[in-house]
């Protein structure tokens, strides 16, 4: 572990570095996938805006996006096995942003090739993927018994950070294809990727890093595969995870059924995320047929998108300056921001 000094009164200073790398990540993420959808459908399955070929071409297009952001959020748990047992964080990051540099760069050098345009977004699920897990937690590393106090504050300036870089991407970058072309419109959020790996190997001496722990015995993947593998010996009346007691330390195992409890509680998450994540392609496809002049702006159909980082950016202020008093007094809410 690399030990940090820090002032019991003050962010660490790694904390601005995470906040730069991060906020110039989302730029180059909501950027690319601002665009991505109605750019598949105009450039590959539709070209020449053929009325009949609409719909499978907005079918087309919504299947790759959608199977994209699924890669995308389903490689955390790889990225954060990787980093837990064998890299750490701060290499896991490192070493998968330069694979999601790579895939920026290929949407614009290969924006008129289909399968090499694919193959940037799979290498940005594996970057982007991977180094999600790590990013946050990496947060939580740089604080210690003497500063844990500002860890809320530190959140809250890391996620108002990720939403300025998410906000003027989704503005901007529609505007750049508009007016400049796909290689520059793809080609900016590659360079801020670049950017925000810099910022990052840049304040790896402020970082407190802390090593991976290696591969333990007793983990989660572990402890499940000999409950299942040994079904016939469940105890009668108990959990099937009880037969794990007999190889794995009994805190190891109610470890698993916790954890399997928590993601009961989260079960119904992805319902959310299914409807969420129509903002990027199906909701946009939409827009494409509405009329958009609004507050005397003709505005394009990508930035719809932007109204979620801007009501974001409102509410962290409003709670942080709220802090939920109100609602704790009545009882509704113990909960504090």
């Amino acid at each position: 572990m690399k030990k940090m000094v820090n002032d019991p009164g003050k962010l660490p200073v790694s904390i601005f570095y995470i906040m730069g790398n991060e906020a110039a990540e989302r730029f180059s993420f909501y950027g690319m996938k601002a665009i991505l959808t109605v750019y598949l459908v105009t450039n590959f399955f539709n070209p020449a805006n053929d009325p009949a070929q609409q719909t499978i071409a907005n079918a087309n297009a919504n299947e790759i996006t959608h199977f994209f952001n699924t890669l995308v959020y389903f490689l955390p748990l790889i990225g954060g096995v990787i980093a837990d047992w064998f890299w750490g964080k701060y290499k896991t990051i490192v070493y998968l942003s330069v694979v999601y540099c790579m895939g920026n760069f290929c949407l614009a050098y290969f924006h008129n090739n289909l399968s090499f345009f694919i193959a940037g977004l799979y290498l940005i699920a594996a970057g982007a993927g991977g180094i999600k897990p790590c990013v946050s937690a990496n947060v939580g590393d740089q604080f210690d018994q003497t500063n844990q106090a500002l860890i809320s504050k530190a959140y809250s300036w890391f996620y108002f950070s990720i939403n300025v870089g998410s906000f003027i991407s989704i503005f901007l970058t529609p505007v750049l294809l508009n007016n400049y072309g796909p290689f520059t419109a793809f080609a900016v959020p590659g360079v801020l990727m670049v950017i925000a790996t810099v910022v990052f190997v840049i304040g790896r001496k402020k970082f407190r890093v802390l090593p991976p722990t290696g591969m333990k015995k007793e983990n989660f993947f572990s402890i499940n595969l000999y409950a299942l593998t040994h079904l016939s010996q469940r105890p009668g009346g108990k959990s099937f995870l009880d037969i794990a007691k007999e190889k794995y330390a009994a805190e190891a195992v109610e470890g698993v059924k916790a954890v399997w409890r928590i993601l009961g509680v989260f079960s119904v998450i992805p319902i959310f995320w299914a409807l969420n994540d129509q903002n990027s392609s199906e909701w946009v496809l939409q827009a494409t047929n509405m009329d958009l002049h609004f507050l005397g702006h003709e505005w394009l159909a990508q930035q719809i998108q932007v109204v979620n980082p801007i009501l974001v950016l409102v509410y962290i202020p409003l709670f942080k300056l709220l802090n939920f008093s109100a609602v704790r007094k009545i009882r509704i809410c113990s909960y504090s921001i």
